[in-house]
Protein backbone atom coordinates (compact mmCIF):
# COMPACT_ATOMS: atom_id res chain seq x y z
CA UNK A 1 0.00 0.00 0.00
CA UNK A 2 1.14 3.53 -0.77
CA UNK A 3 0.10 6.93 -1.81
CA UNK A 4 -1.38 7.51 -5.63
CA UNK A 5 0.62 9.37 -7.94
CA UNK A 6 0.37 10.79 -11.33
CA UNK A 7 2.55 8.24 -12.69
CA UNK A 8 -0.28 5.64 -11.46
CA UNK A 9 -2.33 6.70 -14.53
CA UNK A 10 -1.75 3.85 -16.28
CA UNK A 11 -2.16 1.40 -13.54
CA UNK A 12 -5.43 2.81 -12.67
CA UNK A 13 -6.81 3.12 -15.67
CA UNK A 14 -5.88 -0.74 -16.23
CA UNK A 15 -7.17 -1.96 -12.90
CA UNK A 16 -10.58 0.33 -13.80
CA UNK A 17 -10.88 -2.17 -16.40
CA UNK A 18 -11.34 -5.33 -14.11
CA UNK A 19 -14.07 -3.62 -12.53
CA UNK A 20 -17.56 -5.27 -13.42
CA UNK A 21 -20.07 -2.96 -15.07
CA UNK A 22 -22.09 -2.58 -11.45
CA UNK A 23 -18.53 -2.30 -9.68
CA UNK A 24 -18.50 1.01 -11.95
CA UNK A 25 -21.81 2.27 -11.32
CA UNK A 26 -21.82 2.09 -7.56
CA UNK A 27 -18.25 3.89 -7.78
CA UNK A 28 -19.40 6.63 -10.07
CA UNK A 29 -23.31 6.48 -9.27
CA UNK A 30 -23.91 6.23 -13.07
CA UNK A 31 -22.25 3.87 -15.87
CA UNK A 32 -18.93 4.81 -16.76
CA UNK A 33 -17.53 2.86 -19.36
CA UNK A 34 -13.45 4.48 -19.40
CA UNK A 35 -11.18 6.73 -17.82
CA UNK A 36 -9.89 9.40 -20.30
CA UNK A 37 -7.17 11.76 -19.72
CA UNK A 38 -8.67 13.87 -17.94
CA UNK A 39 -10.08 11.91 -15.21
CA UNK A 40 -7.57 9.87 -14.89
CA UNK A 41 -5.33 13.06 -14.05
CA UNK A 42 -7.97 14.15 -11.52
CA UNK A 43 -7.59 11.16 -9.90
CA UNK A 44 -4.19 10.45 -9.70
CA UNK A 45 -2.59 14.16 -9.28
CA UNK A 46 -2.77 14.37 -5.26
CA UNK A 47 -1.87 16.81 -3.03
CA UNK A 48 -2.10 14.86 -0.21
CA UNK A 49 -3.77 17.48 1.68
CA UNK A 50 -7.15 18.60 -0.26
CA UNK A 51 -6.97 15.03 -2.06
CA UNK A 52 -5.85 12.08 -0.25
CA UNK A 53 -5.24 8.92 -2.08
CA UNK A 54 -4.17 5.75 -1.39
CA UNK A 55 -3.68 2.27 -3.38
CA UNK A 56 -2.96 -1.19 -2.64
CA UNK A 57 -1.04 -3.94 -5.32
CA UNK A 58 0.24 -6.75 -5.61
CA UNK A 59 3.56 -7.56 -7.66
CA UNK A 60 3.25 -10.34 -10.18
CA UNK A 61 6.58 -12.22 -9.39
CA UNK A 62 6.62 -13.70 -12.87
CA UNK A 63 6.77 -10.66 -14.81
CA UNK A 64 7.86 -8.15 -11.93
CA UNK A 65 5.74 -5.65 -12.18
CA UNK A 66 2.41 -3.88 -10.11
CA UNK A 67 -0.58 -4.86 -10.46
CA UNK A 68 -3.47 -2.81 -8.99
CA UNK A 69 -6.18 -4.08 -6.64
CA UNK A 70 -7.85 -0.67 -5.10
CA UNK A 71 -7.72 2.76 -4.14
CA UNK A 72 -9.21 4.79 -1.83
CA UNK A 73 -9.82 8.32 -1.84
CA UNK A 74 -10.56 11.61 0.39
CA UNK A 75 -11.40 14.93 -1.31
CA UNK A 76 -11.77 17.76 0.59
CA UNK A 77 -14.66 20.15 0.25
CA UNK A 78 -13.47 23.64 0.34
CA UNK A 79 -16.99 24.98 1.56
CA UNK A 80 -16.30 22.47 4.66
CA UNK A 81 -12.80 22.31 4.89
CA UNK A 82 -13.15 19.62 7.92
CA UNK A 83 -14.91 17.16 5.81
CA UNK A 84 -13.76 14.91 3.08
CA UNK A 85 -15.54 12.65 0.19
CA UNK A 86 -14.93 9.47 1.12
CA UNK A 87 -14.24 7.00 -2.65
CA UNK A 88 -12.92 3.11 -2.50
CA UNK A 89 -12.69 0.91 -5.23
CA UNK A 90 -11.09 -2.91 -4.91
CA UNK A 91 -11.08 -4.58 -8.39
CA UNK A 92 -13.55 -7.33 -8.02
CA UNK A 93 -11.47 -10.39 -7.95
CA UNK A 94 -10.51 -8.97 -4.33
CA UNK A 95 -13.98 -8.14 -3.20
CA UNK A 96 -14.15 -9.16 0.18
CA UNK A 97 -10.75 -10.15 1.14
CA UNK A 98 -10.39 -6.79 3.35
CA UNK A 99 -8.00 -4.51 0.89
CA UNK A 100 -11.20 -1.91 1.01
CA UNK A 101 -11.13 -2.01 4.95
CA UNK A 102 -7.14 -1.63 4.58
CA UNK A 103 -6.92 1.11 2.48
CA UNK A 104 -9.85 3.14 4.29
CA UNK A 105 -7.87 2.71 7.75
CA UNK A 106 -4.74 3.83 5.93
CA UNK A 107 -6.90 6.92 4.34
CA UNK A 108 -8.14 7.84 7.66
CA UNK A 109 -5.10 8.10 9.32
CA UNK A 110 -3.57 10.57 6.58
CA UNK A 111 -7.26 12.51 6.53
CA UNK A 112 -7.23 13.40 10.04
CA UNK A 113 -3.30 14.48 9.97
CA UNK A 114 -4.39 16.47 7.42
CA UNK A 115 -7.26 18.23 10.09
CA UNK A 116 -10.22 16.07 8.23
CA UNK A 117 -12.41 15.33 10.94
CA UNK A 118 -15.89 13.72 8.53
CA UNK A 119 -16.20 11.72 5.79
CA UNK A 120 -18.93 11.67 3.62
CA UNK A 121 -20.00 9.22 1.58
CA UNK A 122 -22.48 8.92 -1.17
CA UNK A 123 -23.90 5.93 -1.94
CA UNK A 124 -26.33 3.98 -3.30
CA UNK A 125 -29.26 2.59 -0.36
CA UNK A 126 -27.91 -0.83 -1.51
CA UNK A 127 -24.50 -0.51 -1.68
CA UNK A 128 -24.15 -2.19 2.24
CA UNK A 129 -20.86 -3.17 1.67
CA UNK A 130 -19.33 0.65 2.05
CA UNK A 131 -22.56 1.41 4.49
CA UNK A 132 -20.74 -1.14 6.78
CA UNK A 133 -17.12 -0.26 6.53
CA UNK A 134 -17.90 3.70 7.19
CA UNK A 135 -20.08 2.67 9.85
CA UNK A 136 -16.71 1.11 11.50
CA UNK A 137 -14.83 3.88 10.91
CA UNK A 138 -16.96 6.42 13.42
CA UNK A 139 -20.24 7.54 14.65
CA UNK A 140 -22.66 8.77 12.17
CA UNK A 141 -22.97 12.60 12.32
CA UNK A 142 -25.16 13.16 9.36
CA UNK A 143 -27.36 11.20 6.84
CA UNK A 144 -29.49 12.53 3.99
CA UNK A 145 -31.76 11.19 1.42
CA UNK A 146 -30.57 12.21 -1.99
CA UNK A 147 -33.44 10.43 -3.63
CA UNK A 148 -33.35 7.94 -6.73
CA UNK A 149 -31.67 5.53 -3.97
CA UNK A 150 -28.73 7.37 -3.26
CA UNK A 151 -27.59 8.34 0.43
CA UNK A 152 -24.90 10.55 1.99
CA UNK A 153 -23.57 9.41 5.18
CA UNK A 154 -21.35 11.47 6.95
CA UNK A 155 -19.01 9.74 9.37
CA UNK A 156 -16.72 11.23 11.92
CA UNK A 157 -12.92 10.44 11.90
CA UNK A 158 -12.33 12.71 14.60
Amino acid sequence: MRALTPADATLLAEGFRELSSESRHRRFLHSVNALGPKELAYLTNVDGHDHIAVAAGIVDPERDFEIGIGVAHAIRFPEEPRCAELAVTVVDAWHGRGVGSVLTRELVARARHEGIEVLRGIVFYTNTVIQRLMHRLGPEVGRCDLGEGVVQLDVSIA
